[in-house]
């Protein structure tokens, strides 16, 4: 077997094969000329596998860098505006297996970015604790991300070995940086396009892995005073869950809902257009809701809303390429699978780049 260090993890490498990024107003910029020392790790996906794997190495003392090819920190913890109007249209919880003894969510209640939520259901009964973000979901996002370099619109499409370690390539075609380890921390089937080229090992674990798609709904209707209940569990075979945002600790007292729907109809419906289940849905919710329409109906897909079967161990790694893979996918479909999996990939990574 080759070594790991002389095949692509250069430590002690000082010039790197990749160009630098051209500063602002600086057009000067040419392939192949020195760069910056590499950074030890580049963490693809800033959900939160990917911000606790970098976490988790920063606190080692290692030089981290974040990409991820959206717009801002969220992912199914996002939340989304219309107007003054803001909708967590993703989880509906953070689930822990054992809440009161986690310290993860101990520290996000002490740092005011969680809290419980008890809603009144559509039955008069009262549900949870169910725990939240605050005010909104992807508020967790933006604590476990403080402090860290993340970088958004940073669409990664290739891995390139060098000398130094990895050219991480960005969608346009430039090197975005040089890593000498890499943590791949987003759905497995985009990893299995990053990760196939490269020849990483256990490829067929990661085929295994399977997801359920999840379509969830935005509905501006009533405030939950005029309905009567805060949050209805699996009010009609096409909806699993309709809540009010308002009913939700620091929210805003407004009318905005989000409804998922069940995983059944979810499948069945995956690849049609958001229009048209927004035509679906829409009339459905507003039934539930005793309205005629919606003022506003939105439908989103999560296409890997779900993990139906999981890797099996918290991390694949490796050793030779100096790569890992984290992400829920590796256990399950929680937050607390996506914290477990990324600190297990940092782990191992800070295990590599000490040797």
């Amino acid at each position: 077997m080759r070594s790991r260090r002389n095949r692509h993890v250069a430590a002690g490498s000082s010039r790197l094969c990749v160009h630098a990024r051209a500063a602002q107003g600086d057009d000067t910029t040419v392939p192949g000329r020195p760069s910056e020392e590499p950074v030890d790790c580049v963490v693809i996906g800033a959900g939160p596998a990917g911000l606790s794997a970098a976490r988790a190495l920063t606190r080692q003392g290692r030089s981290v860098v974040v990409l991820d090819k959206g717009r801002g920190p969220g992912g199914r913890l996002s939340s989304r505006r219309t107007g003054e109007t803001r909708f967590d249209h993703g989880c509906k919880e953070l689930t822990f297996r054992e809440p009161e003894t986690s310290p993860d969510l101990r520290e996000w209640i002490d740092a005011g970015v969680v809290a419980p939520w008890r809603p009144t259901l559509k039955d008069g009964s009262t549900a949870g604790p169910y725990h939240v973000g605050t005010p909104a979901m992807n508020q967790v996002i933006k604590h476990l991300a403080r402090d860290l370099e993340v970088r958004f619109n940073a669409r990664v499409v290739e891995l390139r070995a060098c000398e130094a370690g990895w050219e991480i390539i960005q969608h346009q075609g430039e090197v975005e940086l040089v890593a000498r380890s890499v943590i791949v921390a987003i759905p497995s089937p985009q990893a299995i396009d990053l990760l196939t080229p490269i020849g990483f090992g256990g490829l067929d674990r990661i085929k295994n892995v399977s997801f359920t798609g999840i379509w969830s709904v935005l509905i501006e209707g009533p405030h939950p005073d005029e309905v009567g209940f805060e949050a209805a569990v699996e009010p009609s075979p096409e909806i699993s869950w309709l809540a009010a945002q308002a009913g939700k600790p620091d929210r805003a007292s407004d009318g905005a809902w989000v409804a998922l729907a069940s995983h059944s109809w979810s499948t069945e419906h995956l690849e049609d257009d958001k229009n048209s289940v927004a035509d679906v849905l829409g009339p459905i919710c507003a039934n539930l809701l005793g309205i005629d329409h919606a003022t506003t109906t939105i439908a989103h897909r999560w296409r890997f809303g779900l993990t139906r079967t999981p890797l099996g161990s918290p991390t694949l790694v490796d050793r030779d390429l100096g790569v890992a893979v984290a992400g829920d996918w590796c256990l399950g479909p929680t937050i607390e699978d996506a914290l477990r999996s990324g600190t297990a990939a940092a782990d191992e990574i800070g295990e590599l780049l000490s040797t």
